[in-house]
């Protein structure tokens, strides 16, 4: 009994994709009895078993998010007065000093405060 062989437009039907995407997934392997055939007139084509489908789940489109960098901040940091922690964690962050208008503007502003983690005692 020979088994059913679907090309990459059944394929992109059955999971909502182009025929591109499941072309691309035939190249990397993610159908591991994928076959590259001629079908007719020198037309090339990817067969795929439908038993590669039975448990195949498509992989996440678009690029992999970014993990958000970690700030660590010394403890001996929060010693210091509250405009000096917020200027460390900029530094920390950005790699450069803050200039003065932008520190006025992350001391005044509670939700980059909020971002950076800084509470004031004025915070509640």
């Amino acid at each position: 009994m020979t088994e059913n062989k679907l090309t990459a437009f059944q394929i992109s039907r059955r999971f909502n994709v182009k025929q591109t995407t499941v072309r691309l997934w035939c190249r990397k392997g993610l159908f591991p009895n994928a076959k590259c055939e001629r079908i007719i007139y020198g037309v090339v084509a990817w067969l795929v078993p439908e038993s590669d489908l039975q448990n195949f789940t498509p992989p996440k489109m678009g690029r992999p998010t970014k993990p958000k960098p970690q700030v660590f901040i010394p403890a001996a940091t929060f010693v210091l007065d509250e405009r000096t922690q917020l200027a460390a964690l900029y530094k920390q962050k950005y790699g450069v000093e803050p200039l003065p208008a932008t520190l006025d503007t992350l001391f005044n502003n509670p939700l980059l405060r909020q971002f950076y983690g800084v509470k004031l005692a004025s915070d509640k």
